[in-house]
């Protein structure tokens, strides 16, 4: 009898010790993130800009932008940049067209914010000044939940006016943007 019990109080510390792991393995895992990512983003209209040094100017596509949904989603679980639905060449997406008072949590009344928060790979991004010239550049880490901002009422700063481009792609200070057509089917 006496070997039963311990027996059976062997297999019940086994047991116990199985299902703690399973549980722990359990909970860890649905920590986790599961995202699979997209090639592109979903739910993007194209349009089309033109870059220009001064001297000469390039045209490219970019995704669009331009309500609080996008500019919450925009490059969140893709993988990277794009084909902008098979124009080329794709250069990232543009946000516009929302002021400050329409900004969701990461914003504030009075500075335009931006972050990379389940985004997996670097973005330059370029905040423009009314004219179009590049007013401010910075270059955003994937996965970050840092908030860069850009007080929306200085040196005539338009509001959301912002690119988010590849880390490859370089615009310098004096460079402009012009924003050729908003829709391209």
């Amino acid at each position: 009898m006496g070997v039963f019990i311990k027996a059976n109080a062997s297999f019940l510390v086994i047991l116990l010790l199985v299902f703690s792991i399973a549980s722990f393995a359990y909970l860890y895992l649905r920590g986790q993130s599961t995202t699979i990512l997209k090639n592109d983003p979903v739910g993007f209209n194209v349009g089309e800009v033109s870059i220009s040094d001064g001297s000469a100017s390039s045209v490219y596509y970019v995704y669009l932008a331009g309500n609080l949904s996008q500019w919450e989603k925009g490059y969140m679980n893709v993988s990277g940049i794009g084909d902008c639905d098979g124009h080329s060449p794709c250069l990232g997406m543009l946000f516009y067209g929302l002021n400050s008072t329409q900004y969701s949590a990461y914003s504030t009344a009075s500075s335009e914010c931006f972050w990379m928060v389940n985004t997996y790979f670097p973005l330059e991004q370029y905040w423009f000044f009314v004219n179009g010239t590049v007013a401010q550049r910075f270059l955003g880490s994937p996965l970050s939940t840092y908030s860069k901002c850009w007080p929306s009422n200085v040196h005539g700063l338009p509001n959301g006016i912002v690119l988010e481009t590849s880390q490859n792609f370089t615009m310098e200070n004096g460079n402009s943007l012009s924003i050729l057509r908003l829709n391209v089917t």
